[in-house]
């Protein structure tokens, strides 16, 4: 049955943007300004950026485009245990805002848990860089729901700016997080961004899971990022799944990208009159515009293509990644 979600809203990840390497898709100020250019035509104000994203070399194009009328997000990921000590967190977010040259950003994310370094103290620093006017909204990303309620009410306690938004790993295919993490959520107001709406491109059925990849592309397997992506999502259970969604969606003349948003912004457990919102990917401005038409397009799917997404979901459900970083996978390599 669709929810009542009018259509969400729009993030522009720029995870992409880069220099040559480190898995950078957009690799000149050129080709960004095409990108965040259609982006604003389509009346969509929102990007999303993180220090750790090609080194810092994403937020460093970043500063050099015209944002003029343009929010941007940034996180702080801990790259090692005690990554999220005071004196780190201070230092990444003021990194960013050098490279990003500006004075705040809109929201500041905890990017991921580090679970060396006593919370309240990382908290009590998130909250003296809020109080110094260096961004506007606290955010959490790939935190477990019990720490998040944790942190909320740490943060209601001492008095500290709460976070009011959470961004995590959602799509058709990739679900975990709707047994637990939505229900805290809606308990404690806080509004959702999904990340990998179409598994990193794997949901768009350009891929095959024998084939080769572009060498540098998302899933090129020489590349650290492209490593993390196939431990994610390259699984014969999600290449399985897109077969099955297709052979459904094709004839009622809907493409996996379309089914994709669809699901998201009508069916799933998101909802716009929360502000929830859609983070897309840019690795050109063909696809950027033919997902931000996708969104606009949107419409509740068929019965029978949604009950082939639930059967995708049976699928995929036992390969399907947590949506949050455990203390091994944060301790492990990266």
């Amino acid at each position: 049955m669709a929810n009542s979600n009018d259509h969400m809203r729009v993030i522009l990840g720029c995870m992409t943007f880069g220099p040559e390497g480190g898995g950078a898709r957009v690799k000149t100020n050129e080709d960004a300004t095409e990108i965040i250019n259609a982006f604003r035509k389509h009346g969509h104000t929102a990007l999303d950026t993180a220090r750790i994203y090609t080194d810092g070399n994403t937020e460093k194009m970043m500063g050099d485009l015209d944002l003029q009328g343009l929010t941007v997000d940034t996180k702080c990921f801990p790259l090692q245990l005690g990554g999220l000590e005071p004196s780190k967190v201070k230092h990444s977010l003021q990194l960013s805002l050098d490279a990003l040259k500006t004075d705040k950003v809109h929201v500041f994310y905890l990017h991921a848990p580090d679970y060396a370094t006593p919370i309240q103290e990382t908290l009590k620093a998130v909250d003296e860089l809020y109080r110094e006017g260096k961004f506007e909204v606290f955010g959490l990303s790939n935190y477990p729901a019990w720490i998040v309620a944790q942190i909320y009410y740490l943060c209601k306690s001492n008095g500290y700016v709460v976070p009011t938004v959470y961004q995590g790993m959602y799509n058709a295919f990739t679900r975990h997080i709707e047994s637990e993490l939505f229900a805290c959520l809606d308990d404690l107001g806080i509004k959702f961004h999904a990340y990998n709406p179409l598994c990193g491109g794997v949901l768009t059925g350009a891929y095959t899971f024998d084939a080769s990849v572009e060498e540098g592309s998302r899933f090129d397997p020489d590349a650290k990022q492209g490593a993390r992506y196939r431990e994610r999502y390259w699984k014969k259970e999600y290449f399985e799944a897109v077969t099955l969604l297709r052979q459904v969606a094709e004839p009622h003349g809907l493409n996996l990208v379309q089914v994709a948003f669809d699901w998201l912004q009508f069916h799933s457990k998101m909802r716009a009159d929360r502000g929830d919102g859609i983070i897309i990917g840019a690795s050109s401005l063909k696809h950027t515009v033919q997902n931000l038409d996708a969104l606009e397009n949107g419409k509740p799917l068929p019965k029978d293509v949604l009950d082939a997404v639930e059967r995708c979901w049976e699928l995929t459900r036992e390969s399907s990644p947590s949506y949050f970083r455990t203390k091994d996978q944060m301790m492990g390599p990266r």
